[in-house]
Parts: C-alpha cells; structure tokens; sequence
C-alpha cells in the first residue's frame, strides 16, 4: 500500500536513505531526522519534503520545529 502523496513509509525512506531502521530511530531521538507522522492504523510516514531536505544536507538538518527559517 503507498503512503498518500507528499508522503514516504519508514520503508520508502529507508531504501531513498540507506539508511537501517535502527539508525533513523536514533536520528529521530537525537531530533536529526524529519519527524514522523503516524497514519493509521500503526503505521509511521514522513512528509516527503522534508525527508528531501534532510537528503541535501543531512549533516545540517534541522526538523521544522528547531529550524528559524521556518
């Protein structure tokens, strides 16, 4: 099933990533990665947006809530 458009599944942002499962959860306690969305039922998106914007810098990110630029 595809997560609505504008939005990524943990899986589609794990394969565009590289990343483990493990990793984006410490990135996600350490507020270093865009923040999760739950979507019923139990399940976990990100908004594709920012999942871009992590990928451009992902040494700078800052979620939207610590960012000042908005």
């Amino acid at each position: 099933m595809r997560a609505p458009k504008g939005l990524l599944t943990l899986k589609q942002v794990m394969k565009l990533t590289g990343l483990s499962e493990s990793s984006i959860r410490r990135r996600w306690k350490a507020n270093r990665f865009p923040p999760k969305l739950r979507q019923p039922p139990h399940r976990v998106a990100m908004a594709e947006a920012e999942v871009v914007r992590y990928l451009a810098d992902p040494e700078a990110y800052l979620p939207p809530d610590e960012r000042t630029d908005g």
